[in-house]
């Protein structure tokens, strides 16, 4: 019978969740993006996740004052348009 420890330990930036996780017995859930760095690189284990879905709300947050680069705006699309053919939206 497996017996699990009841601790939940909660923090608040990414680098900090990698680096404890990569230094201890712990693992965390995370976007494949935030570790796209560590791969290949022997320091994590990652594996994905396929089931259940996970399913997340995406929003596009700039300044009001400022317009979005060029860059920014074909980034946005191509997000949306990705987005789309996953069946899910992103609000900006």
């Amino acid at each position: 019978m497996l017996q699990f420890a009841r601790i939940l330990l909660e923090m608040d930036t990414v680098h900090g969740m990698i680096d404890f996780v990569a230094g201890s017995k712990w693992a965390t859930i995370l976007p494949i993006v935030a570790v796209a760095c560590d791969f290949g690189s022997g320091r994590l284990c990652v594996n994905r996740i396929e089931e259940p879905r996970l399913e997340a709300d995406l929003y596009l947050i700039r300044l009001t004052q400022q317009p979005l680069t060029a860059t920014a705006r074909l980034f946005a699309e191509a997000l949306r348009r990705r987005a789309a053919t996953l069946g899910s939206t992103v609000t900006s």
